[in-house]
């Protein structure tokens, strides 16, 4: 109850998504059977999941989003 006032109150963050697992291109390629080409089109398409800033100059997929995704393909990756 007490952070539940202080999140109103702006004094508290809510809490965020669990921690996951932050997969790098070569592992989402591996995982999708799809090429670095093809899962940025799918990203500008907005068909694929957006990948996560991690530094300066790398990026990220989580884990959970490339699983979902997975599933709701059937297994099988879009190409």
């Amino acid at each position: 109850m007490v952070l539940e006032e202080l999140q109103r109150e702006g004094l508290a963050e809510k809490p965020r998504r669990p921690v996951t697992r932050m997969l790098r291109i070569s592992e989402v390629e591996e995982m999708t059977g799809l090429k670095r080409p093809t899962i940025y089109k799918h990203v500008k398409l907005g068909t694929f999941p957006r990948q996560q800033p991690l530094g300066c100059r790398a990026v990220g997929w989580r884990l959970d989003d490339i699983v979902g995704w997975l599933e709701r393909q059937g297994g099988q990756a879009v190409s």
